[in-house]
């Protein structure tokens, strides 16, 4: 019986890829571990560019399922959907979001405005080109300009990139100094938004066909009291840099299940997928205020799914399940995609496998 798994993960070139002690691979080296406790046989081949060696890599390998880690093509986010788009192309069943799920959370400004038509709470926003005239940025400022703070972020990144203490601003000068910063050193589209004070949450979302879908957390960012409101934000370094995090007293727990708001997240959580027709895994990201209530921030298809990032414990927690369950779970999601490519002639003959 075929029981074999292609991860696929970024890398500077197309290679196979064996040892996976470093850091950089914890993720990789966390589902392989997992899938290979489920019993299946896994190869781990990086990806850069080349579509042919990708392709001809999964005709010799012919896998039961391609478990996509890739988040970039050719070393661009941006272009992160474009390697599903392949994948969908050939009809192979892999794990995660479809392309046009990627595609449409690359535009922060986009799902906001989608979600805000609907009726979900969202910050005021507006989205900056380097391409616009003085006149345009003008006009976009004036449309969300008020007397609190703004947070300035890429348009198109996750995990936090291009996200310091910095971010946060309270002036037009400090907004477009950032602002051009941004654009000279990381991306050529900004979004700016109302900086909202309050808890910082994430809820994981898995996606069950038919635009159904189920919600777990939520988890929280938690901040030394001594901290600003301003500062209490996920920065990249916070993020990612555990010993900063330990020195600061900064930590991630799970929301309290007392609170009132805790299963209005979720509720919210799965109306929201619904609403942007998502696919796969996804974390969305809320910040919530004491008196405004639940904003809705950004949605990450396919996030950080190493044994120790927010969506694995949010689900680890909530539905009392094992770590190599919940990889196994998005397999078996991924091979509902039941389309598949039959590599047994030169000629792309189409099968169809049922579960």
């Amino acid at each position: 019986m075929q029981n074999n798994i292609l991860i696929l993960t970024d890398d500077f070139k197309e290679r196979l890829i064996s040892d996976l002690k470093s850091e950089e691979f914890e993720t990789e080296r966390d589902v392989v571990e997992a899938l290979q406790k489920k019993g299946y046989q896994t190869e781990v081949f990086g990806f850069y560019d080349n579509l042919k060696e990708l392709a001809d890599k999964i005709e010799s390998s012919n896998p039961k399922c391609i478990f996509n880690l890739c988040e970039s093509f050719r070393g661009e986010r941006m272009l992160e959907s474009q390697v599903a788009s392949f994948l969908e192309l050939l009809e192979v069943p892999f794990t995660g979001a479809k392309s046009l799920s990627l595609q449409l959370c690359k535009n922060k400004a986009l799902t906001k405005r989608i979600l805000g038509n609907h009726g979900y709470q969202v910050p005021k926003f507006a989205s900056f080109l380097k391409t616009d005239s003085k006149s345009i940025a003008q006009e976009k400022w004036e449309s969300i300009s008020s007397n609190g703070k703004w947070i300035v972020k890429p348009m198109s990144l996750e995990s936090s990139e291009g996200i310091s203490l910095s971010s946060v601003v309270s002036s037009k000068n400090q907004a477009f100094e950032r602002i051009h910063w941004l654009f000279e050193k990381v991306s050529e589209q900004v979004i700016v938004e109302e900086f909202i004070e309050g808890k910082e949450l994430y809820v994981s979302v898995l996606a069950l066909g038919g635009n159904r879908f189920v919600a777990h957390g939520p988890r929280e960012l938690i901040f030394p009291t001594h901290f600003s409101p301003g500062s209490r934000i996920a920065t990249y370094r916070t993020k990612w840099d555990e010993r900063f995090k330990r020195q600061k007293g900064i930590y991630s727990s799970a929301f309290s299940a007392e609170d009132l708001w805790n299963p209005k997240v979720l509720d919210s959580s799965c109306k929201i997928a619904a609403e942007l027709e998502l696919t796969g895994y996804i974390r969305l990201d809320y910040r919530l205020h004491a008196q405004k209530g639940l904003f809705f921030l950004e949605a990450n298809p396919n996030p950080g799914l190493a044994s120790d990032d927010e969506f694995a414990l949010a689900i680890l927690e909530s539905a009392n399940i094992t770590y190599e369950a919940l990889v196994d779970s998005l397999v078996l999601q991924g091979l509902q995609k039941k389309r598949c490519f039959d590599f047994s002639s030169h000629r792309e003959k189409r099968r169809f496998a049922s579960l």
